[in-house]
């Protein structure tokens, strides 16, 4: 544990700083001292464990914490279907997938944790995610300044934006950790 990512708090226990933010997925330097160099976060290597629970494919996010479906055409991912904000929060509630039924809407934060920023159309981790369609998928984040909208990500190229409500996008369901 080097001094850069390790602060001793009292007690003499260390607490490591940066040991949860995930990795960018930036691995190309394009300047001096840019985040292809540095490559700070949780490796990921180490960082996504895959599974299929019950037939459906899901993976592991050590960094966070949370269980991700990783078919875009799956159950989990509403079969690629699209749906206005309002019936994506309401949908992962009935949700059963890979025996799990407390499954819900990502917040913006959340979803944006599993962006890839070295790959586009989709920026995801390779490997860990497949079907995912390059359009926006809804969070469950109320945008603040005009609240009849809410937070989207563009899986194409990981970037946020706003949408009304009404507007039909994908879904991705998350849910907290690793089974006990």
């Amino acid at each position: 544990m080097d001094r850069e990512s390790a602060i001793i708090t009292p007690g003499n226990k260390p607490f490591i700083a940066t040991r949860f933010l995930p990795k960018t997925g930036q691995t190309t330097i394009y300047g001096n001292f840019d985040d292809g160099k540095y490559r700070k976060g949780w490796d990921i290597g180490d960082r996504f464990v895959p599974k299929t629970i019950g037939g459906d494919a899901v993976v592991f996010d050590r960094a966070t914490g949370l269980m991700w479906p990783t078919d875009g055409s799956a159950a989990g991912c509403n079969n690629d279907a699209a749906m206005d904000w309002n019936s994506s929060r309401l949908w992962p509630e009935a949700l059963i997938f890979a025996g799990y039924s407390d499954w819900r809407l990502p917040n913006i934060f959340e979803l944006g944790s599993i962006g890839c920023f070295e790959n586009f159309n989709p920026c995801l981790y390779p490997g860990y995610w497949i079907n995912m369609s390059d359009n926006f998928y809804w969070t469950s984040t109320t945008f603040a300044v005009i609240t009849s909208e809410a937070w989207v990500i563009y899986m194409g190229m990981s970037n946020t934006s706003t949408s009304p409500k009404t507007q039909l996008h994908r879904v991705m369901a998350v849910r907290a950790g690793p089974p006990g």
